[in-house]
């Protein structure tokens, strides 16, 4: 077996432990996520409907905002593997805890309070849990191997989505309701955590630098960049501008699909179960799929055309869905746009984004991350949340527009990408 995971993966013997550890722990991250996304997806379009989705992409941006400036302010007095256990933990409370306000069916204004916070939860749970899985696996594989074994192991969370996505089927005749997917979700959590524990323990010996609780030093002064730095540092330097552009961009065009395809599946399936079954068997199949786009085209697309020009598929296979939703605004070209959003988008640009992202000079690398990721990302999401709030079709709105209008001016956000 370790013979033929190297001649196939270029796994060396030595790493099998390391490699099989993290790959089986992101498995387990892949089913959360297939799980977490199904109940928080389902229950939001059901009882709160797609019109207050723009409501969500505002208040999700500045409630991640305030998130990560918490969470730097502790980074500093846990180990890495401290925070991610104690990240999980809190998870797995705060889903608990969401599940019994489900149950009271807490309402203010016969507005049901639990399921706009699902919905954050679940954003939140996708952002944080990959950054500290990240920086767990740092510590056992140094920059080569990482290369070698890091795109291997987040295949591992693609099965676990299959997985995850043909449980929920299964076990809803089983546990009766959808909210009560929230106890399987909080409970597979608990196996990661149990998975952390594993890691330090048994592969203590793998690691390849020691760990503590890191100590700032009295009188240390921070080094962050300050707002202004990072914009000044786009405005000198054009790789950054253009990076940063490209991802504005591409926030605002998926912020735009994922309106238009929620309220066509919100109509389409008016059953809470029956949606939160669609929603499961695409997260499956589109895994699937992903995997095999992943594995065997997004390599060869970027050998054959160059990281320039293969950055411009995401955009061009949004063009198509925008364009089929402008003229036929029904379930097919949601399906379509959904797989786009979810899948092309993981299994083709985020690759390309992260070879991007790597051609940046180290000593800016840091910068450009957390400018994109902590402003620009944020910035666009309350931005398109705002001009969805105006033109909403699905609402009240200033100025409403039909589904097959904004599927007109999302083409020209495309066009600009």
């Amino acid at each position: 077996m370790a013979e033929l995971l190297r001649r196939l993966f270029n796994i060396r013997p030595s790493e099998l432990p390391v490699f099989g550890a993290f790959f089986a722990s992101y498995f387990i991250i892949g089913v959360q996520f297939s799980l977490g996304l199904t109940v928080s997806e389902t229950l939001f379009l059901a009882e709160v409907g797609p019109s207050f989705l723009p409501y969500m992409y505002i208040f999700n941006a500045v409630f991640i905002i305030a998130a990560s400036a918490l969470y730097t302010r502790y980074t500093d007095k846990l180990s890495i593997s401290g925070m991610l256990v104690a990240v999980l933990l809190i998870f797995v409370g705060l889903i608990v805890a969401v599940r019994l306000l489900i149950g009271i069916d807490l309402r203010v204004m016969a507005f049901p309070i639990a399921i706009p916070l699902l919905h954050t939860l679940n954003v939140l749970f996708t952002n944080m849990v990959p950054n500290n899985f990240r920086a767990h696996y740092g510590l056992y594989m140094d920059v080569l191997q990482s290369k070698r074994l890091v795109p291997l192991i987040l295949t591992g969370g693609r099965y676990g989505g299959i997985v995850g996505g043909l449980l929920v089927p299964i076990l809803l005749p089983l546990l009766g309701s959808v909210p009560n997917l929230l106890f399987i979700w909080a409970f597979a959590i608990l196996f990661s955590v149990a998975a952390v524990f594993y890691i330090d323990i048994r592969l203590r010996d793998h690691r390849i630098e020691a760990e503590g609780a890191p100590v700032r030093r009295k009188g240390a002064k921070k080094t962050a960049a300050p707002r202004e730095g990072n914009l000044a540092l786009a405005r000198t330097n054009r790789y950054v501008a253009a990076f940063a552009l490209f991802a504005f961009i591409a926030v605002v065009l998926r912020t735009f699909q994922d309106f238009q395809y929620s309220i066509v599946f919100r109509e389409a399936f008016p059953d809470r179960r029956d949606l939160a079954t669609f929603f499961a068997y695409f997260t499956a199949i589109g895994n699937t799929i992903a995997i095999l786009i992943q594995t065997f085209i997004t390599p060869r697309l970027i050998r054959r055309l160059g990281l320039g020009t293969a950055n411009l598929i995401y955009p061009l296979t949004s063009l198509i869905g925008l364009g089929a939703m402008a003229i036929f605004p029904a379930f097919l070209p949601a399906v379509f746009l959904r797989f786009n959003n979810r899948n092309l988008q993981e299994s083709i640009r985020n690759i390309i984004n992260a070879l991007l992202y790597n051609a940046v000079p180290t000593r800016i690398r840091g910068r450009l991350g957390a400018f994109v990721a902590g402003q620009v990302v944020a910035f666009a999401s309350i931005l398109s949340g705002v001009f969805l709030l105006i033109i909403n079709p699905a609402g009240f709105a200033l100025f409403p527009l039909s589904l097959r209008a904004v599927a007109l001016f999302s083409l020209v956000v495309g066009a600009a990408y």
